[in-house]
């Protein structure tokens, strides 16, 4: 084997006899029919999804990372699918890293403009322009409910009979 017991290959790549192990080994295989069966490459076809850009690309991460990660969630509870799309785990993740995401109301048109604020702000590609920590992305959401309660609240005075 190439790497130690316990040892993360740089490149996602272990090989022992000849054959090669890991995400890297999955990713960069030639014979893409032949893996793509594999529920390894399931597994990691599902995890890439709720990745965030600096985990791909190796930087360090930290809470804006998991924010990044709730804004798929919430994209996807909104519009019913998923912000970043790929054939395979690695145009997938060639989508979070380079493509933006579509706008949230081009698939659900109900979805009121300060929530796709959110979403967006959740998924930038650079965590400077995200939310710093969860209690701003906390805040902004308590705006938005405080903003829909006096809406609704408008509503209901100005209908007959109240």
């Amino acid at each position: 084997c190439r790497l130690g017991v316990g040892t993360p290959p740089e490149d996602g790549i272990a090989e022992r006899n000849g054959r090669r192990f890991g995400p890297g080994a999955m990713l960069s295989s030639s014979t893409s029919t032949a893996v793509a069966t594999s529920p390894k490459i399931k597994w990691l076809s599902r995890s890439v999804k709720f990745r965030w850009p600096e985990q791909i690309s190796g930087l360090k991460v930290d809470g804006r990372s998991d924010l990044f990660s709730l804004g798929v969630v919430m994209f996807q509870l909104l519009t019913g699918s998923l912000p970043f799309l790929g054939e395979n785990p690695a145009a997938l993740m060639n989508q979070i890293m380079k493509v933006q995401h579509p706008n949230p109301k081009s698939i659900n048109p109900k979805i009121i403009t300060p929530l796709v604020t959110v979403v967006d702000r959740s998924l930038e590609k650079d965590r400077e322009k995200r939310y710093q920590n969860a209690a701003q992305m906390r805040d902004h959401l308590r705006e938005i409910r405080k903003m829909v309660n006096a809406v609704i609240a408008k509503k209901q005075s100005q209908s007959p009979g109240s």
